[in-house]
């Protein structure tokens, strides 16, 4: 299949959305800081995502400055999407399982600045790990 700028802006704002980043759609200088664009320049290797950093419209890039060819920039945000929907799932989990134990109870009756951990501490081991 061949991918085209089409591919990679639906990729791109699929990916926005599921990071809840604003998108950069024009010249409302007042809300942009922080937005994310999709910046294609195919005479200098493609696509790359660009964070809007000052209201004078300054850059920078987040996901790193290397750019991607159409087909490797859809790859590279579907496995981001991917991960970003198997890191929800995970804490989903977790935070069932801790409102099932009765733990977020125990944290809303401590007192203020000796609430309990956000997860439960133990020896050696770091909670999100199997």
């Amino acid at each position: 299949m061949r991918y085209t700028y089409r591919e990679a802006e639906e990729v791109f704002i699929r990916l926005a959305r599921a990071l809840d980043k604003p998108i950069f759609r024009g010249m409302d200088r007042a809300e942009v800081v922080g937005s994310w664009k999709l910046s294609n320049q195919p005479q200098y290797g493609g696509y790359v995502i660009q964070e809007i950093v000052s209201p004078s419209l300054a850059t920078s890039t987040p996901l790193g400055d290397r750019r991607l060819s159409a087909k490797e920039f859809v790859y590279a945000c579907e496995l981001a999407i991917l991960a970003v929907r198997l890191e929800q799932e995970k804490n989903q989990k977790y935070l069932k399982a801790i409102r099932a134990s009765g733990y977020l109870a125990e944290a809303a009756d401590a007192p203020v600045g000796m609430e309990p951990a956000p997860y439960p501490v133990t020896a050696g081991r770091f909670p999100w790990l199997p």
